[in-house]
């Protein structure tokens, strides 16, 4: 877990696997902005897998601050998303993911997806491969989020599913 007052951090070629955490979360990484920090930082060809427990926690990615790079990333076999944009009771924004795989994840739970992007913030997604995700490739929920060129394909439910708010897809 990146949080507190650290930014400005750049991983590169780093892995990410086995994550345990705190109360059930076993997150590959987690950008923490609960607290303001976290920010700025970029993730660059990075693997994320085989992060375990059994709660809805459980990512290969777990965004949940302000203005980061997210490229050329992996994240597979993760029991829930293989990357999650999300802060509750907050609004990522600036978050760019792109040129990643994200494939096989869910698969040990109910739904589990390949790019989660939610919360009022404009995040961006694009030049992905999302594919055998238990549900779907890309999921966007909320005001602002642009998903474009990605692939997506041979997941379970939708290649891409809008949820509630005005995504720009």
């Amino acid at each position: 877990e990146i949080g507190g007052t650290a930014h400005h951090i750049r991983f590169v070629e780093c892995e990410f696997q086995h994550g345990g955490g705190q109360a059930g979360e076993h997150m590959g990484i987690l950008l923490n902005g609960i607290s303001g920090g976290a920010n700025n930082c970029e993730l660059i060809r990075c693997l994320s897998h085989d992060n375990g427990g059994s709660t809805e926690q459980s990512h290969g990615y777990y965004i949940a601050s302000n203005n980061n790079l997210i490229e050329d990333c992996e994240g597979y076999d993760n029991p829930n998303h293989g990357l999650q944009v999300f802060l509750a009771g907050g609004n990522p924004t600036g978050n760019t993911v792109k040129g990643g795989k994200y494939y096989r994840n869910g698969l040990t739970r109910a739904s589990g997806g390949g790019v989660i992007l939610t919360g009022t913030g404009t995040n961006h997604a694009f030049n992905n491969i999302c594919y055998d995700n238990k549900t779907w490739g890309v999921y966007a929920e909320g005001n602002n989020q642009k998903i474009d060129h990605n692939s997506m394909y041979s997941n379970d439910g939708p290649a891409c599913e809008v949820g509630s708010g005005t995504p720009l897809v």
